[in-house]
């Protein structure tokens, strides 16, 4: 059962966690714009966030996944964002949990708990299959809404069920001018020699495997009437055909072939990353019930002791213990703290002028250009050279005027005017990967290697905060004397660009003035980076 912190932790006020600070409104307002119109362009143009390579050591990526596998299992339906940490002392295992609905969470937990219960009662010699199986079926039988959700969501990812398997099939067979002997991915290798009797029909295997998940965009409509155990059959075929599919010869070649990724169109890179991203959700249900198993309950074993293992399996105590991290004392606080602001009162393209760089003088010229020629005074200005810096001068001075219109036309167009509602309501909330992070340092509780683990991939502006926070952990490390202990924590997540850009970022109640101001800082020069893809694009 979720239950309050350790007596060993500071108490919290409310008011720490719904959203009271000394940031500023102006401040948070200044940063809420700049986000709607990041979102706003990325939502309507489709411009990507540049996609980073985990950094990550392979053991962190382990942590991760498991830990992410674990708020999986608490994320039941499609809109709900969970994130989890672990902390232990000898003989005492908890779990840190943020999620937007607290009856949820404290329903999920007895069953996750039962479930600990059955796989730590196994012997230890148990075949790993046998300790997966309950741990897999648990999960899919309890997020089956969210698992129907993405798998409803691949059939769409360009356009209809029929546009997507079409735009897959043909970079299939764009992809076989590169590799001429097709799919050889062990699993499809197996698939095709256990059903055709030969290796001949690999590719076909794995192109028909795509079809089936793409035509399965009314999953849910086909669950309706299936019981449990007919809809774990046929949810958990789907998610080992997305697990054969994310580890074919295909899209290890998207990573790694650079023939044929750079013979890729952009659009086509970003659909078949789009794709794979998708199809990794759903069977991180699987790998991450299978890592569970392999890793986490053998930690869960150390940890407890033998004692305590067969002390939590009877079910005579509280060895291992979720912990909610929105209860504080006897008073419950907001999952998720929110609030309100309005809007400017004047519309975008009256507030956003010097955001977008738009002059509205008659030069449209940067002001450090070189004039032209015809103003200065030099009257026998003739040579080579003279020419070269009048003909380079005034080039400029035409990008500049282009570059400017460009810029004051995307300021007025429809996509940018509709950014917001002068003097409407805004409301920002505290993200819950924020929430877990500034409840954990502020009660001073060290997790497993500062690992928090996430339902789904982080905001943008969430990701790049937690950069701040660990780029002042590492100035930190920098100033302190030898033997000194390091006050600050490095927090691990789920890297990859940072997802999408959500405009209802809170600042969090505990953010610092400097790790505001970076992060200010790079939000102007991401709008700045949107805006100029933007303007290339016109000029295109």
């Amino acid at each position: 059962m979720p239950c309050p912190p350790p007596e060993t932790s500071q108490n919290c006020s409310p008011e720490e966690f719904t959203g009271a600070s000394d940031n500023s409104a102006a401040q948070q307002l200044d940063l809420l714009v700049r986000l709607r119109v990041l979102e706003h362009l990325q939502n309507t143009l489709g411009y990507p966030i540049p996609v980073q390579q985990d950094t990550q050591s392979l053991t962190e990526q382990v942590v991760l996944d498991v830990l992410d596998w674990i708020a999986q299992c608490y994320a039941l339906n499609p809109s709900d964002a969970v994130t989890v940490a672990v902390s232990t002392r000898p003989g005492i295992v908890t779990l840190h949990l943020c999620h937007d609905d607290v009856k949820s969470a404290i329903q999920t937990s007895k069953v996750f708990l039962a479930m600990l219960r059955t796989v730590l009662n196994f012997d230890e010699n148990t075949n790993s299959s046998s300790v997966i199986a309950p741990i897999f079926q648990m999960v899919v039988n309890m997020a089956y809404p969210r698992i129907l959700h993405k798998v409803s969501r691949i059939g769409i990812t360009d356009g209809g069920p029929d546009d997507t398997a079409h735009h897959f099939t043909s970079l299939v067979t764009a992809w076989m001018l590169f590799r001429p002997g097709g799919e050889q991915s062990r699993g499809f290798v197996k698939v095709a020699t256990n059903y055709a009797g030969t290796t001949a029909r690999t590719t076909e295997y794995m192109v028909q495997s795509f079809i089936t998940i793409v035509e399965q965009c009314n999953a849910g409509a086909r669950c309706k009437d299936m019981n449990e155990q007919k809809r774990f059959s046929y949810l958990s075929s789907i998610v080992v055909a997305c697990n054969l599919l994310i580890n074919s010869t295909f899209f290890n070649d998207l990573h790694n072939h650079e023939s044929f990724r750079s013979s890729l169109r952009v659009e086509d890179r970003l659909f078949l990353h789009k794709i794979f991203r998708r199809l990794s959700y759903i069977a991180s249900y699987k790998s991450g019930a299978a890592k569970f198993a392999f890793l986490g309950v053998p930690y869960l074993r150390q940890v407890l002791g033998q004692d305590g293992v067969k002390n939590f399996a009877n079910g005579r105590d509280g060895s291992i213990r979720v912990e909610l991290a929105t209860y504080f004392d006897a008073s419950k606080v907001p999952a998720i703290p929110t609030k309100s602001f309005s809007w400017p009162s004047e519309p975008p393209v009256d507030h956003l002028p010097g955001l977008f760089n738009v002059s509205f003088d008659n030069s449209h010229s940067p002001s450090s250009s070189p004039r032209h020629s015809r103003d200065t005074s030099n009257a026998s200005g003739y040579s080579t050279s003279s020419n070269s810096t009048e003909a380079s001068a005034h080039a400029r001075s035409i990008l500049a005027h282009l570059d400017n219109e460009l810029r004051y036309e995307i300021l007025h167009s429809e996509m940018v005017a509709e950014a917001w509602t002068p003097g409407g309501t805004a409301s920002v909330r505290c993200h819950p990967e924020l929430q877990l992070i500034q409840y954990l340092e502020h009660c001073g509780i060290n997790v497993a290697y500062s690992a928090i683990g996430m339902s789904k991939l982080a905001c943008w502006a969430c990701a790049r905060y937690v950069d701040c926070l660990n780029l002042d952990a590492e100035y930190i490390e920098d100033d302190r004397v030898e033997g000194e202990i390091a006050p600050k924590l490095r927090w691990i997540m789920r890297e990859g660009g940072g997802g999408k850009v959500k405009c209802d970022w809170m600042i969090p109640s505990m953010a610092k003035v400097e790790m505001m101001d970076m992060l200010m800082d790079d939000t102007q020069r991401e709008l700045e980076r949107v805006i100029h893809e933007v303007v290339l694009d016109y000029y295109i």
